[in-house]
């Protein structure tokens, strides 16, 4: 579930990380993948598992989330750097769409 809720959060690096996390799967024998590997899982297992399950708690995977998407970056080609780009100008216009509206509903706003 939490895992779910980064991705869903981090979607435009989300290809770069799945790429990263390949690579890392391929090298698993060395000791920087099973570093990478343990600091993301460890944390996501333990805390999907307790009951309170807060956004805080797995923050530190961040920083795990990121330099596995940036060595997904480093030996990716044209097809993932461009539905990265893609996915973030989904975004960017999803919330230019959706931003006001979303903004003047949790204010209050009528119509």
């Amino acid at each position: 579930m939490i895992a779910a809720s980064l991705c869903w959060r981090w979607i435009p690096w989300t290809p770069a990380f799945f790429a990263g996390l390949a690579r890392l799967w391929r090298e698993r024998a060395g000791v920087e993948a099973k570093l990478l590997l343990c600091a993301l899982v460890v944390p996501l297992a333990f805390f999907s598992c307790s009951h309170s399950k807060l956004p805080a708690y797995v923050l530190p995977c961040a920083f795990v989330w990121a330099i596995i998407a940036a060595l997904g970056l480093e030996a990716a080609g044209r097809a993932l750097r461009g539905s990265g780009a893609l996915l973030l100008a989904g975004v960017a216009v999803a919330g230019w769409v959706l931003g006001p509206r979303l903004l003047a509903r949790a204010v209050g706003v009528p119509g």
